[in-house]
């Protein structure tokens, strides 16, 4: 149950309404070297929109500072199994949310939305302030313009604009049961260690059985009537003492065996990809987590429906990439980076849909 740094990079590489992936792989199939057909600092063109190197970097450094509010900045180094640094996939999933906000723009323009007056105001409004926040030396090393925010704050108000509206009469019944939190404890053994890159390396044969062993050991004592606390809080791998979770939460193997217990009732040993739990019941219904989870899945299904709408018009985007461009990026020294965020303005004018 616990998160892991692995778990960590993925959510924070994955900022968009839908999957980066989605929009990167139909940019890397038809990715075009070229120089003639494109602005300066043009990065990229989507269909009638296209991208400048200066927005790359105000979605560059939220995503950035974001990043080394967890984690030392030398770990922009370190490099995936794939052979990409951790800084080149932080880049390329900037442009990915780039490409999909002015997607979701041509998308509004397909259905027919626009901004209102008032709206655009906001947008000027949070332009302004974003851009006076910033030191001289912050606008340098952005290389932006008043009037380029502007634009950048109005799509992202139309992209979520168009998002509200497409979902906007998506209201389905989520039952009691589909929506069940309940409330466990367990004793949790691993059966994998963590490389530098927070990827999981499962342990040899030899260390999994003897870990098998201690599990074996710690059920007996269990059944013997030792105290499940107690014994948790000395060897679980997982020092959390309470997890409350719904259907399709965490792994089918420790999901099956959690939800079939009564209030009080130990499991049995459950093996699944992460190592061996054990696991009590504290609660077979919390109430006021069961309607959170409910707002949850409603929420959840709210974004199925749209990405089915968005990926199917988005297929049919003729996009190219300018590579000699894109290969000019480069991540923001750390001592260089804006204090204000340019999520964080956008926020204090608009709501933000997802």
């Amino acid at each position: 149950m616990r998160k892991t740094i692995s778990i960590i990079i993925c959510m924070l590489l994955c900022t968009c309404i839908t999957s980066c992936d989605n929009l990167t792989e139909e940019f890397q199939d038809k990715k075009i070297i070229v120089s003639i057909g494109f602005d300066k600092g043009e990065v990229f063109q989507l269909d009638t929109l296209s991208c400048m190197k200066s927005e790359v970097y105000v979605y560059l450094a939220d995503m950035q500072v974001e990043y080394e509010n967890a984690f030392d900045p030398s770990f922009w180094a370190y490099m995936n199994t794939n052979g990409d640094t951790m800084g080149e996939r932080l880049i390329d999933n900037a442009i990915a949310n780039i490409s999909q906000i002015k997607a979701m723009h041509l998308l509004a323009d397909n259905r027919g939305i626009s901004l209102d007056e008032e709206e655009m105001k906001k947008a000027s409004n949070a332009a302004n302030a974003f851009y006076t926040s910033l030191s001289d030396d912050e606008v340098g090393m952005l290389m932006v313009e008043e009037e380029l925010l502007y634009e950048m704050y109005k799509e992202y108000a139309l992209a979520n604009k168009v998002y509200a509206y497409i979902i906007k009469d998506i209201n389905p019944e989520i039952s009691d049961d589909e929506a069940r939190t309940i409330t466990v404890r367990n004793i949790f053994l691993k059966t994998y260690t963590v490389n530098g890159l927070g990827e999981e390396i499962e342990y040899p044969e030899e260390q999994g059985k003897e870990t098998y062993d201690r599990i074996l050991e710690l059920k007996e004592r269990l059944d013997a009537g030792e105290d499940f606390d107690s014994l948790s809080l000395e060897y679980s791998d997982d020092q959390e003492r309470s997890f409350s979770f719904g259907k399709g939460d965490t792994s089918p193997e420790y999901e099956e065996a959690a939800f079939s217990l009564a209030e009080g009732e130990i499991s049995d040993i459950v093996k699944t990809e992460k190592g061996y739990f054990i696991i009590q019941c504290i609660s077979s219904f919390d109430l006021e987590q069961t309607q959170r989870n409910k707002i949850k899945i409603m929420e959840e299904q709210k974004r199925e429906v749209f990405e089915k709408e968005y990926l199917e018009f988005v297929k049919e985007l003729p996009k190219d990439m300018n590579q000699e461009c894109f290969d000019e990026i480069h991540l923001i020294s750390s001592e260089d980076l804006p204090t204000t965020s340019f999520l964080d303005v956008y926020k204090q004018y608009f709501p933000l849909n997802w």
